[in-house]
């Protein structure tokens, strides 16, 4: 588990050289890398993201996120070049 730090406002664009050194030098000591972003629609992180990694999978809340949202965000993934693997709904 590699943890992402304390939060300090600083978007991905600052670091995504640094992400994507580790990602790249991450995939010669793991079969699977799961890596949590920030919600789609909240700001370019994961969006910006999506494309380092091999698949994107979309994690909805039960209840309260809208189709339109969702649809949103799977286009957002695309066009960005994220290959979408999938969806989950949870409770949260």
């Amino acid at each position: 588990v590699l943890t992402a730090g304390s939060v300090t406002g600083q978007s991905l664009s600052a670091v995504a050289p640094a992400a994507r050194q580790a990602l790249e030098a991450m995939k010669d000591m793991a079969d699977v890398i799961v890596v949590a972003g920030p919600p789609v629609l909240s700001g370019a992180d994961t969006v910006m993201l999506a494309p380092q990694v091999d698949g994107v999978l979309l994690v909805m809340r039960a209840g309260k996120t809208r189709a339109k949202q969702a649809s949103e965000a799977v286009d957002l993934l695309t066009m960005a070049g994220g290959s979408l693997w999938g969806a989950v709904l949870n409770q949260g």
